[in-house]
C-alpha cells in the first residue's frame, strides 16, 4: 500500500507506482561482522564475497562502526554494519540498470518527511526539472533554448523573468576595506591597493565612505547652508598589470578640514549566473 493522495489520476498513480517499484526492484543486502583490524569508517565502500549467500566481490557501504576495547590488552574490536541503503548512486547494484522514472503532479501538504510545497507542481521531463504554480512555469533547471543552452530560469508571480540563465550579471569579484585619506586644501590625496582578480579589463566598481558614525557618504560633501563644495572623494578600479586590479580612494579638500575616514570597495565582474 502506498499513501499518495496527490495521485488524483491514472497517469500520476502509474508514475508513483513505477518509482516505488524502482526502489524495491533489487534486494537490499545488509549485514554485520566483527574485526580487530583498524581503518574502518562509516560511508566506506567495501566488497564482500560469501559462497553461502551467493556474493562475489559485492560492493556495498558501511553504515555504522562501533568500537570496543578488549579489557587488559589495549586492542580494539570493531562491530561493522553494512547495507545498500544510502549507498552512492550507481555504486550499488540496487541502482544499476534501472530506467529513469518521470514523476510529476501536485505535491500536497502531508505529515512526515515529505516536503510541503502547497500547490507547486514538479515535473521531470526531457527539458529538465520544471516547477510551476499550476499556471505559470516558475523555475526551469535544464534546457532553456533549442540551441541548446542549459542553465536556470526563474520567473516571478507576475510572469516576469528575473533570472534568464543566459545573460551576464554583475558579481562581486573582490571586496575589502581601505581608508579615504585626510584632506589637504587644494592638494589631492589618494590611497591605493592592488588585488589579484584575473581581470584583463577595467572593471566596474562601487565604494562607500564612513562619515564616522557608520553612515555611508556620497562622493560630494556640500555645506548644507550655502551649497558650497567642501570636499570631494572619489574611488575607482583599473587594471594595472596582468592579474592586477588597483583600487584608488582619493580625497580633494576645497576648504576646512577633513580627517581620514574608513571606506569599503566592491570590484564587479560580468559573469553568467
Amino acid at each position: 500500500y502506498i499513501d499518495a493522495p496527490s495521485a488524483d489520476d491514472a497517469e500520476k498513480a502509474r508514475n508513483i507506482a513505477q518509482l516505488q517499484l524502482g526502489r524495491v526492484a533489487q534486494p537490499n543486502v545488509r549485514g554485520r561482522f566483527t574485526t580487530t583490524t583498524d581503518g574502518w569508517r562509516a560511508g566506506q565502500n567495501i566488497t564482500i564475497t560469501s559462497a553461502q549467500y551467493g556474493l562475489s566481490a559485492y560492493t556495498t557501504r558501511i553504515v555504522k562502526v562501533a568500537t570496543r576495547f578488549l579489557t587488559g590488552t589495549g586492542k580494539r574490536t570493531y562491530d561493522i554494519e553494512f547495507s545498500d541503503t544510502g549507498a552512492r548512486l550507481g555504486g550499488s547494484p540496487a541502482f544499476q540498470g534501472l530506467p529513469a522514472q518521470v514523476v510529476s503532479g501536485t505535491l500536497g501538504e502531508r505529515d512526515g518527511a515529505q516536503v510541503f510545497l502547497g500547490n507547486a507542481q514538479v515535473d521531470v521531463n526531457s527539458r529538465g526539472v520544471v516547477v510551476s504554480d499550476g499556471a505559470v512555469e516558475r523555475v526551469l533547471m535544464g534546457q532553456l533554448t533549442t540551441t541548446p543552452t542549459y542553465g536556470l530560469r526563474v520567473t516571478n508571480g507576475s510572469s516576469v523573468v528575473i533570472i534568464d540563465g543566459t545573460s551576464n550579471m554583475f558579481k562581486i569579484a573582490s571586496t575589502g576595506t581601505m581608508d579615504f585619506p585626510a584632506g589637504v586644501v587644494g592638494v589631492g590625496q589618494s590611497n591605493t591597493t592592488d588585488i589579484a582578480t584575473g581581470m584583463t579589463y577595467h572593471p566596474a566598481s562601487m565604494s562607500f565612505r564612513d562619515d564616522g558614525a557608520g553612515i555611508p557618504m556620497p562622493e560630494l560633501i556640500m555645506n548644507i547652508t550655502t551649497g558650497v563644495l567642501i570636499v570631494k572623494s572619489a574611488a575607482w578600479a583599473r587594471v594595472t598589470a596582468t592579474d592586477q586590479t588597483r583600487v584608488t580612494f582619493a580625497t580633494y579638500l576645497v576648504s576646512g578640514t577633513q580627517s581620514l575616514s574608513a571606506g569599503r570597495y566592491y570590484i564587479l565582474k560580468e559573469a553568467a549566473l
